[in-house]
């Protein structure tokens, strides 16, 4: 079964950004039973994209964004080398 996101807020979030994916894929990572509501630990799927954006005159234009979507909702960023996605660090400027 796919992941759906015609519906999704998350979805018309990154419609408002003009630029060129860099990385994009779908992260495993676990998420341990204190951590969850459910009392139960979980296998958590995440989307994560990264890009530039196009435009040089936005704030950090010439720095990478990140976004991560998961068990705890979406995360965006740009200023930082390394970003956990999952239980996974990601380098992002390699």
């Amino acid at each position: 079964m796919g992941w759906d996101m015609k519906d999704r807020e998350e979805a018309a979030f990154l419609d408002d950004f003009d630029a060129e994916v860099v990385k994009a894929g779908f992260m495993e990572g676990y998420i341990p039973a204190e951590k969850t509501r459910t009392g139960k630990g979980t296998v958590s799927h995440q989307l994560f994209l990264l890009w530039h954006l196009l435009d040089p005159s936005l704030e950090a234009a010439d720095q990478p964004a990140w976004y991560s979507m998961g068990g705890k909702g979406f995360t965006f960023g740009g200023s930082a080398s390394k970003v956990t996605v999952g239980d996974r660090e990601l380098e992002l400027y390699e």
